[in-house]
Order: structure tokens, then sequence, then C-alpha cells
């Protein structure tokens, strides 16, 4: 079990942003997570308590930890923005595996909405466009969602939708 529980670790580190500096309430709580959550069974608890709790700052931790997960996975993460903004590419996570494979992650709660692929794909052209891709043929796009209805098939009918078979 964790030592410390997800809403007073949020209270402690506070309001999660999209500072770049490298004490900011992100970075000491990415830095938590390198540093204390190691096992599947101490993330999947911080998982389920982001989950089971509405808000921002709860979404904002869901997209972290899934990042924390893809660390744990052994790719090399580049933690997105938790919001949009003009001039960075608005990707959730970047994982780059040690064999030169590329994820370009949507983090998201639950698959209730309707996804558009064309977000995802953009934020590949961006990233390639920018030269954080260097081999288009080595990025594909993840989705990773917290909660998955096995009946909703909006992630299925957008890609059939678009034509991204």
């Amino acid at each position: 079990m964790n030592a410390i529980d997800l809403k007073t670790l949020l209270n402690l580190v506070g309001p999660l942003d999209d500072s770049s500096d490298p004490n900011s309430a992100s970075a000491r709580f990415r830095g938590y997570l390198r540093e204390n959550v190691l096992a599947v069974s101490d993330l999947r608890a911080y998982v389920e308590a982001a989950l089971s709790t509405s808000g921002e700052p709860y979404n904002k931790t869901l997209q972290d930890l899934i990042n924390h997960a893809g660390e744990l996975l052994g790719f090399a993460v580049s933690f997105g923005r938790y919001r949009g903004a003009p001039g960075h590419v608005g990707f959730d996570g970047l994982w780059r595996s040690p064999t030169g494979g590329l994820l370009v992650v949507e983090a998201k709660t639950t698959d209730v909405y309707a996804v558009k692929t064309s977000t995802l794909l953009g934020y590949i052209n961006d990233l390639i466009s920018d030269g954080e891709i260097k081999d288009p043929k080595s990025a594909m796009g993840l989705y990773v969602y917290g909660r998955f209805d096995a009946d909703a098939s909006q992630l299925e009918n957008a890609i059939v939708a678009e034509g991204r078979q």
C-alpha cells in the first residue's frame, strides 16, 4: 500500500500545472512517483483513487499516473501538458522505447465521450514537424482509458468513421 494517500499527496505538493519550474507541484508529484511508486499494486491504488474522485486535479493526476506506468514499463517518458496552449503540441505523453519506437499517448478517464482520432494524429504530425519524431514509421498513437466500458465503442466508431483502420 502507498505510504501516503492521493488526496494528502496532492495537498502536500500543491496544484498540478504546466510550469517548467523543476520545483513545481507537478515536478514534485512526478518525483514522488518515480521514487516511491515502484510496484504495480501501488500504482493501481493511486489510479483507483484518481478515478473514484471527480475533478480537474484528479484528471491531471490520472494523466501523470498513466505516464508513470510508461516509465515502469521501461519507456523514457516526456510528460505532456495538462491543458493545450498556443505554440505547444498538446499530447499527454511521449513514450520512447529503448528500441527506438515512440508512442504518443492520450490519457482518457473514460470512453463514454467520443474522440477524434485526427487530434492524436495531428499531435504525431506536429511532433514530426518539430523534429521530436525523427522517423515517422517508428511512431504510433495510443489511447489509454482509466475506465473502459466493454459495451461502449466510441473509439472504434471514431476509427471507422474517420477511415483510420
